[in-house]
C-alpha cells in the first residue's frame, strides 16, 4: 500500500485515459550511429516514448504514427544531429496548427470521426440526433504517437515530451527526463549507480526501486502528493512541508546515488519494486 508521507490531507486518484486510433498507422525504424558519443538529447513534441537498453552500439527509434487517420502521416519529422559527443534527436509534426481538425464523437453507439471544415458549420442537433445519447465531443488533429528508444548503457540521456507521456524500463544510463503533460513512469534496474531527475510539469510521476537499492532522494511537489510504501529516512530539518511546497530530503537504504523526482501540479510515488 502506498501512503502518503507529508500531512496534506488530500485524497487523489489518478485517472490515465489512453485513445487509440488504429486507422492509417505508418511503423518507422531509425538507426543512428553512436561512435563517439557520450550522450543523447532527445525533444519529442507528440506521442509516447518509451525508453529500454539493448545490447547493440546503435541508438534505434521504432514505433508507429497515425496522423489523421493516416491521411497527414507525411507531416511527422525526426530528424538527428551529432555535434562533439552529443547526439540530438528530434521528433515533431511540422505545421501543426495547418492540420485539418476531426471532431471525435463518443457515445453509446462507440466512437465515431468527422472531419471538420468549419466549426461553425457543424449542426450540433443533427449530431446529438445521429449519435444519441450519453456523447462526448473532442475537436483537433487526430494525432497517436508510440516511439521505442532503443539505447546502449552507460550513455547519459537528456530526453523532453511535450504532449506525450514517457517510460523507462530497467535503463542503466544517467537519466534527465522531463514531460511537460504527460506521466513519467520508471522501473530502475537492480545495480543502479548513475544520477537521475525524472520531473513531470501537469501529470504524475512514478517510480520503481528495487528493494535493496540505495538513494539519496529529493522530493518536489508544489501542488501534489508525495506517496511511498518504502522505508525512508527523512531529514526533517531540510524538508519542507508548506500549502504550495512539499520538498522531502532524505536517503533509501542509508544513501546512494542521487535520486530526483519532481511533480509540479501533480503526484509523486515512489514504490518498491515488485
Amino acid at each position: 500500500m502506498l501512503v502518503s508521507i507529508n500531512m496534506r490531507q488530500t485524497i487523489c486518484l489518478v485517472l490515465v485515459f489512453a485513445t487509440t486510433y488504429t486507422f492509417g498507422q505508418n511503423n518507422i525504424e531509425k538507426k543512428i550511429t553512436l561512435t563517439g558519443i557520450e550522450k543523447i538529447v532527445g525533444n519529442f513534441q507528440w506521442g509516447d516514448v518509451t525508453l529500454k537498453n539493448y545490447e547493440g552500439s546503435e541508438l534505434i527509434v521504432e514505433g508507429d504514427v497515425s496522423i489523421n487517420l493516416g491521411e497527414n502521416n507525411d507531416a511527422f519529422s525526426l530528424e538527428t544531429k551529432a555535434e562533439g559527443n552529443v547526439l540530438e534527436i528530434h521528433a515533431s509534426v511540422e505545421d501543426f496548427k495547418s492540420l485539418p481538425s476531426y471532431l471525435v464523437i463518443d457515445s453509446d453507439r462507440g466512437r465515431s470521426y468527422r472531419k471538420i471544415e468549419k466549426t461553425d458549420d457543424l449542426d450540433w442537433k443533427k449530431i446529438r440526433d445521429e449519435f444519441g445519447s450519453g456523447q462526448s465531443y473532442s475537436m483537433g488533429p487526430l494525432i497517436e504517437i508510440s516511439l521505442t528508444i532503443l539505447v546502449p548503457k552507460k550513455l547519459a540521456l537528456v530526453i523532453e515530451t511535450e504532449y506525450g507521456s514517457m517510460e523507462a524500463i530497467e535503463c542503466q544510463n544517467p537519466m534527465d527526463l522531463k514531460s511537460k503533460y504527460g506521466h513519467l513512469m520508471v522501473n530502475l534496474p537492480a545495480r543502479m549507480e548513475e544520477d537521475c531527475q525524472f520531473e513531470s510539469t501537469y501529470s504524475f510521476v512514478d517510480v520503481s526501486c528495487p528493494p535493496n537499492a540505495g538513494y539519496n532522494l529529493l522530493l518536489e511537489t508544489n501542488y501534489g502528493q508525495v506517496y511511498s510504501n518504502l522505508d525512508l529516512n527523512i531529514d526533517k530539518k531540510g524538508s519542507v512541508d508548506k500549502i504550495f511546497e512539499s520538498k522531502i530530503i532524505g536517503t533509501l537504504n542509508n544513501g546512494g546515488s542521487p535520486l530526483q523526482i519532481k511533480a509540479t501540479y501533480s503526484d509523486i510515488y515512489l514504490r518498491m519494486k515488485t
